[in-house]
């Protein structure tokens, strides 16, 4: 007996079975997630310690070596690769393929923690980050108008909350944007003139700029918190700080130092045809769907457009979903 002849005989179930096989493979083609590149699991821990002006000689001394003693103490290690610059330490550890990567990040903290009482306590906090192509970002969205940026940044922040809440979301980050901060410019000839260093300014400020707890307050069936708030806000308090006293007379800030509201230096710049705006990078979390989010980010932009003020443009200038649905529909 053929396979014809047996499917011409019973051509009723032949046809049920062809059909269920049809629902079954369209159900399997939308669930399954659509990506350009497979999630590949790359064994490699990069520890990277800033020690600001500190010539790269010293650093190797006081820092790398240190800490690639304690990290070469761990087992499945394969490879240590250091990188030392002026003021930067950047440390690579690659394990062995088989190695856990989520084990292998808390052995490289625990080193690193224990490295931490013998390298300069001036030193910045080590940043520990493993090589993830997953949150690499799957979209950029560049958001510009012609009223500043920090009116932008307002609006950014907004859709950067709405873009968050998306299931699947893994992190929304901005870039080129500006942050305004208190400075306060210390004259090393009045410290001096004070007998005062620059910590006793720095002590001064951090010391005033905290909110305390103060426990909690039963009062029959209800308890109260309380707190005594100290964060300054505004700017013009840090300059009426008392850092000491001299022959009875206070000596403030204001006395010290030029205290003024500005702008945070910026670490990054983001241009669209020459005109400054700013970025939001969206990343998802591993085994989301890119096509999903990225559709549901698009419905966000279109929905905020009109509402938005005069002059502003939001650009996508990546989607990686536009690139994967041609795979797919080539496919």
């Amino acid at each position: 007996m053929s396979i014809t002849d047996f499917s011409l005989r019973n051509r009723t179930a032949v046809f049920a079975l062809c059909f269920l096989i049809v629902i079954l493979g369209v159900g399997s083609y939308l669930s399954l997630p659509k990506e350009s590149n497979p999630s590949i699991t790359i064994p490699i821990i990069v520890v990277t310690i800033p020690y600001f002006g500190v010539s790269p000689n010293d650093l190797e001394s006081l820092v790398t070596k240190k800490v690639e003693t304690k990290l070469d103490e761990i087992r499945q290690v394969k490879e240590l690769r250091s990188t030392t610059s002026e003021g930067l330490v950047s440390i690579e550890v690659e394990f062995e393929p088989n190695m856990d990567i989520e084990s292998a990040l808390q052995r490289v903290r625990e080193k690193v923690n224990q490295a931490k009482s013998e390298i300069p306590a001036d030193a910045e906090e080590p940043i520990i980050t493993e090589i993830n192509f997953d949150e690499f970002p799957i979209m950029m969205l560049n958001l510009s108008g012609e009223y500043g940026l920090f009116h932008l940044k307002e609006i950014a922040e907004n859709l950067q909350d709405e873009i968050k809440q998306i299931k699947g979301i893994l992190s929304v980050d901005l870039s080129g944007e500006l942050e305004r901060e208190v400075q306060v410019d210390v004259d090393p000839v009045k410290l001096r003139s004070y007998n005062l260093g620059l910590t006793d300014v720095i002590e001064t400020i951090a010391e005033e700029n905290l909110t305390i707890p103060g426990g909690s307050v039963n009062g029959g069936t209800v308890s109260y918190t309380v707190r005594v708030p100290g964060e300054f806000d505004d700017p013009g308090i840090v300059g009426d700080l008392v850092v000491t006293a001299v022959d009875g007379r206070p000596v403030y800030v204001r006395d010290l130092a030029r205290v003024r509201f500005g702008v945070k230096e910026r670490s990054t710049i983001s241009r669209q045809d020459g005109v400054e705006c700013i970025s939001l990078s969206i990343s998802k979390r591993s085994g989301e769907s890119i096509l999903r989010i990225a559709d549901e980010v698009l419905a966000i932009v279109d929905r905020a457009e009109p509402n938005l003020p005069p002059t502003t443009k939001i650009t996508v200038v990546a989607d990686q979903s536009v690139e994967i649905r041609r795979m797919v529909n080539e496919l």
